[in-house]
């Protein structure tokens, strides 16, 4: 049914290039390119951890959580053209707040940032700046669904721009962990 350039939302028919598309899609997108990571992650001998309330949380957890955020984002933002999407669990404030404790609990773990630095290093960290770039994308195509569509939940916005943050300093954390150092483009 969708050789013709539309698809459904259920039984919601839309042209394929519809920004709720593009949103979506690069929703879904952003959730491979953690879902890579996470593998990458698992493949190290670095167990990178970080340490909530005094807990010891494996990166790659926290980006299982992540993941799962990101399936509740995909069908809240499907939910704003058919309510038949409408997520089990909706993004929140505490979802931001944990965002924001994952970035600030890596980052007290290696130097202020002293200038730009160039995306890479090891593996790992290539594949965080990946999904970093990934999700400043995904924020962009949700702030254009939201022109064409209603998207109620506000969070996913501040959420997804934390994500990004939270994907820059965990390229930084792991190549910190790794002993990469960081190159400062030359421009």
């Amino acid at each position: 049914m969708g050789d013709n350039k539309e698809t459904s939302l259920g039984n919601v028919r839309a042209i394929k290039s519809d920004p709720i598309f593009n949103a979506v899609g690069d929703i879904d997108e952003l959730n491979t390119k953690i879902g890579t990571l996470i593998a990458l992650l698992g493949k190290s001998k670095n167990e990178y951890f970080i340490n909530p309330d005094g807990s010891r949380l494996q990166l790659k957890d926290a980006l299982s959580s992540i993941q799962s955020d990101l399936f509740s984002i995909g069908a809240d933002i499907a939910s704003s053209a058919n309510n038949v999407f409408i997520p089990k669990r909706r993004i929140g404030k505490d979802d931001v707040k944990r965002l924001e404790s994952y970035a600030d609990l890596m980052s007290a773990s290696f130097p202020a940032l002293a200038s730009f630095v160039l995306p890479g290093g090891c593996i790992e960290s290539a594949a965080a700046d990946e999904a970093r770039a990934v999700a400043r994308r995904a924020e962009r195509s949700v702030v254009n669904a939201a022109n064409s569509f209603k998207i109620e939940n506000t969070e996913i916005l501040a959420y997804l721009n934390r994500l990004s943050s939270v994907l820059f300093v965990a390229a930084r954390f792991i190549n910190n962990a790794n002993g990469v150092r960081e190159t400062p483009p030359n421009y």
